[in-house]
């Protein structure tokens, strides 16, 4: 397992002290399956890294995910199975393809958003500015595509459910300035109104950070978002995926 000695310690501990380790072991005698949805450029994969990696490799913004690839891992010496979706508009057949062929067997699912910091690859040229600052309407026109994305599904995975939702804001080394203003809009805004039918799966919200990376390289960071911040982000992510399957996952 590629976990740094010094973060992986410290993500034990807060992990230890909080008394879920041993929760851990005790629910994951199985295989869990968790669904990741979000639109190109979100951070969906790096995020399923960084999981047990302690600073995965950024991910160039011209490479994207294609097809509904499941990726293997233990955490803490439990399974897991990371179904990624692909994000891009192109790939909205297979996309949707894979949300109905799994929605009846997955025991979470993580909708990964970043308040509108996508990255794919031909959005430089819209996001930077000559001045090297972030287009306010490149940052709009993606958070519109991120409601947009939750409308395509939404009417499938909303009901009555065995799993729960959980949205990930990522990219929190870039937002965290904006921080209460990016809750709103995930915990009571305009996003959390577009969820529409999966409001029943009593959304849960945290933030994130697989990797301390500036928008297409040049966007300014937030400033206010450090590696400590990234530990405990990343450990209580964990810990969220912990408490929510235990309330009820379909492969029990």
């Amino acid at each position: 397992m590629d976990i740094g000695i010094g973060t992986a310690k410290q993500i034990y501990d807060i992990a230890k002290k909080q008394g879920w380790i041993d929760q851990l072991r005790s629910l994951f005698k199985k295989r869990y399956k968790v669904l990741m949805l979000g639109s190109s450029g979100v951070g969906k994969t790096n995020l399923i890294q960084s999981l047990t990696r302690d600073m995965p490799d950024v991910i160039h913004y011209s490479t994207r995910t294609a097809g509904a690839p499941a990726s293997s891992m233990e955490i803490h010496s439990i399974p897991f199975s990371f179904i990624d979706t692909p994000g891009q508009e192109a790939h909205e057949s297979v996309r949707m393809h894979a949300i109905r062929k799994h929605c009846g067997s997955v025991d979470l699912v993580i909708n990964v958003v970043c308040y509108g910091y996508h990255e794919y690859a031909r959005g430089k040229t819209q996001a930077i500015t000559g001045d090297g600052s972030i287009d306010p309407k490149y940052l709009e026109m993606n958070r519109t595509r991120e409601i947009s994305a939750v409308q395509e599904w939404n009417g499938i995975l909303g009901g009555v459910a065995p799993y729960r939702l959980l949205t990930v804001i990522a990219k929190a080394d870039i937002w965290w300035h904006l921080h209460e203003e990016v809750s709103f809009h995930y915990e009571q805004g305009e996003y959390f109104k577009a969820l529409g039918a999966a409001k029943s799966l009593n959304p849960v919200v945290t933030p994130h950070s697989s990797v301390f990376h500036k928008l297409y390289g040049v966007g300014p960071l937030s400033g206010h978002f450090d590696e400590q911040n990234r530990i405990l982000t990343r450990a209580n992510l964990l810990k969220v995926i912990v408490e929510l399957i235990g309330e009820g996952g379909a492969n029990v």
